[in-house]
């Protein structure tokens, strides 16, 4: 089973926050780090020594350590980036108008915390996140799928298949609801809801949700290796329900995929060749055992 995390959307289309993560990663594609950071610590310190008291100045505080957070997370400088993201919170929690934001940032953080695999703290920060967007009267649609996505996700390593599900199935509703049924993010939480079913052994109800995935994608026309991905998890539901027929043709059409890709995709291919392979040694086919194996040891 492939499972997607789907990442917390950055905020954009502020001129204070647009303006200083432009130059930092201006900076961070010349690969000059200690500029970039100098770039961010100077916004920040240029922004506290500005405030007057008023809700502009604030803001533009706020902008400016969320941009800094942003690129100590990028960089792994979880810490530095937590307290940011955290002193951001301290200015506008609390605040009328200001949920939108406050849930923003809480998202960032529990993909911070998600990153470092500090779970608990991260689906508190996912759940306060969902709250504060739930408070707006027009959340933005991308913003509470990855959330619930992401928090689905979380429950899912727990073990709690029913807020999982719950969850998943939200990101679901609103995904193909509010962005078709061929948008990425649409079908990255197919595939992650049937990857939920298919550990819980519902196999009918995994089997249809990859399809919707494999269905999506195919006509979206992106990603191959997406599209790959979706054959591989068809090809594990068939095998499960001993449809060999379908299992081999969705291993084959995963393993084509794959090797139409580059190089960044070779632990999916082998762990597709494994799972193929695993299915020709239980019908006993050795050709097909040995023609895989070539396969695998070449790579792609």
């Amino acid at each position: 089973m492939i499972e997607q995390q789907l990442p917390f959307i950055e905020v954009g289309g502020n001129f204070d926050w647009t303006e200083t993560d432009d130059r930092i990663r201006a900076a961070e594609a010349e690969e000059d780090l200690s500029g970039a950071q100098e770039i961010a610590d100077t916004a920040v310190q240029d922004a506290r020594s500005n405030q007057n008291g008023s809700h502009k100045d604030a803001e533009r505080l706020l902008f400016c350590l969320e941009a800094r957070a942003d690129w100590s997370s990028r960089q792994g400088n979880y810490l530095d980036a937590k307290d940011d993201y955290l002193e951001a919170i301290s200015l506008v929690a609390g605040k009328s108008g200001q949920e939108g934001a406050v849930g923003r940032l809480y998202g960032s953080l529990g993909y911070l915390f998600e990153s470092t695999e500090k779970f608990d703290e991260a689906i508190d920060a996912y759940e306060r996140a969902l709250e504060q967007l739930g408070r707006l009267r027009h959340p933005a649609v991308i913003d509470e799928v990855r959330l619930s996505n992401n928090l689905a996700f979380l429950y899912a390593a727990k073990d709690d298949f029913d807020q999982a599900e719950t969850l998943f199935l939200k990101a679901l509703k609103l995904a193909h609801g509010e962005l078709g049924a061929s948008d990425p993010d649409t079908t990255g939480v197919c595939n992650n809801v049937g990857a939920l079913y298919q550990k819980a052994g519902h196999l009918e109800q995994a089997r249809e949700m990859h399809v919707m995935a494999l269905e999506g994608r195919k006509e979206d026309g992106g990603n191959k290796a997406d599209i790959a991905q979706s054959h591989g998890n068809l090809a594990i539901v068939f095998a499960e329900e001993g449809n060999e027929k379908e299992s081999r043709s969705h291993f084959e059409s995963a393993l084509a995929n794959f090797q139409s890709v580059g190089s960044e995709w070779s632990e999916d291919f082998e762990a597709v060749c494994e799972n193929y392979l695993q299915l020709l040694k239980n019908v006993g086919d050795r050709e097909g055992e040995e023609r895989v194996k070539a396969l695998l040891e070449k790579g792609i």
